[in-house]
């Protein structure tokens, strides 16, 4: 301001603009989890096992691996796939779905509503070529097509069914391993891991599932001494008993060295499952497969044979993505928010997106946990799902 009886020809007026910066998460599965405490960041715990659970129920609680449904911000509709869906069928729909809602979620605040338990597995399920319960009309829809690769120990899988002929022990494929203190109880957080995964299970997985029948594969006899599969041929049968769940470790440490390279600070779970894929063609099997009844000549008890190919069975095709399996999850700090995530909540801060690899098929539909492997943070995939946002305030 002038003072008075002063003029100026040329005063300069100047504006100032405010702004906030944010991220948002685009056409990503809709749902939180709760995070480990502490200044815990997916970059620096690439590898760890978090088991998902249902959270809230009956009894409100929200501890580390508890999660929950993300609802579309007020006033947006949801587009894609889930578009028209409300309910359980939207919920269903969010999590079976391939690239099931295009509406956004920012970081700074995120709707929430509690987990709910119904029809969790029967939709996480179809990204294995598993239909069953409410997705057992699923497979020829496809929004719900499944992975490239469907890899599973489960037999059990006819569509619509829920059950199937159980197959020997010798021809099921083996799940990626877990992380080692969910056998024996001794995660630091309950459904949290370590990242460790035992050497032995990470070889006994690539010895049931890739043991073949050509060449000099070591494997374990019932007694605990090794054998060459020549050996064992030229044994009589009575004298070759091999235990299919123990081969030795030497038998797949070359094949653990090919595929695991390099591995340092990489989530190895996700490098097996994306070398799998990689190591074929587009449409070849990953498994060497032979039907139930097996050609002439065929041995039933052969390892080497499994009950699957690897790619989709029942489904008309598969995603060529193979981040089909990959979720991407708000992580949020349920300690500084349980009275608030008891029911549906509103601006909940989100700590950051996480990208989480589903390593194995959901189990009891009554007591479902979802399996991930943490693979780094969604703000440096480079896919674009999550983008940094300036948004102008005044």
């Amino acid at each position: 301001l002038l003072p008075d009886g002063e003029t100026r020809d040329d005063p300069e007026v100047g504006a100032v603009a405010v702004a906030r910066f944010t991220q948002i998460a685009c056409d990503v599965t809709p749902m939180f989890f709760c995070m480990p405490g502490g200044n815990w960041r997916a970059e620096q715990n690439i590898g760890q096992m978090i088991e998902l659970r249902s959270g809230g129920g009956n009894e409100g609680f929200w501890g580390p691996g508890n999660f929950g449904f993300l609802r579309p911000p007020e006033g947006v509709e949801v587009d894609g796939p889930c578009a028209g869906e409300s309910g359980a069928n939207q919920r269903r729909c969010f999590l079976g779905a391939e690239r099931p809602a295009t509406a956004c979620f920012a970081q700074r605040g995120v709707d929430t509503s509690p987990g709910q338990q119904q029809g969790i597995a029967s939709s996480m399920n179809t990204r294995f070529d598993i239909y069953e319960r409410s997705a057992g009309n699923f497979a020829n829809e496809s929004i719900y097509r499944p992975a490239p690769n469907v890899i599973h120990a489960r037999d059990d899988t006819s569509p619509g069914q829920g059950g199937g002929q159980s197959q020997p022990l010798e021809r099921q494929p083996m799940n990626l391993p877990q992380d080692a203190c969910f056998a024996d109880g001794t995660c630091p957080q309950g459904r949290i891991g370590d990242g460790v995964v035992a050497p032995e299970d990470l070889y006994e997985y690539l010895g049931r599932n890739f043991g073949e029948t050509e060449g000099n594969y070591d494997f374990r006899m019932r007694d605990g001494t090794d054998i060459t599969r020549q050996g064992c041929d030229e044994l009589e049968d009575e004298d070759c008993d091999p235990d299919p769940r123990l081969y030795s470790q030497q038998a797949t440490l070359d094949m653990l060295s090919n595929w695991l390279d390099g591995l340092q600070d990489r989530a190895p779970r996700y490098e097996i499952y994306r070398s799998e894929i990689d190591r074929v063609g587009p449409t070849e099997p990953l498994l060497n497969f032979v039907p139930a009844q097996g050609p002439q000549g065929f041995d039933p008890d052969d390892f080497g044979y499994k009950t699957m190919t690897g790619r989709a069975h029942y489904a008309t095709s598969w995603s060529p993505d193979p981040d089909r399996r990959v979720l991407i999850a708000a992580g949020v700090d349920c300690a500084a928010h349980e009275d608030e995530l008891s029911g549906q909540a509103s601006g909940i801060p989100v700590e950051e997106f996480v990208r989480l690899f589903v390593t194995e098929p959901v189990g009891d539909p009554n007591d479902p946990s979802i399996f991930t492997e943490v693979i780094g943070s969604a703000a440096r995939d480079g896919s674009g799902a999550v983008r940094d946002l300036v948004e102008l305030v005044r």
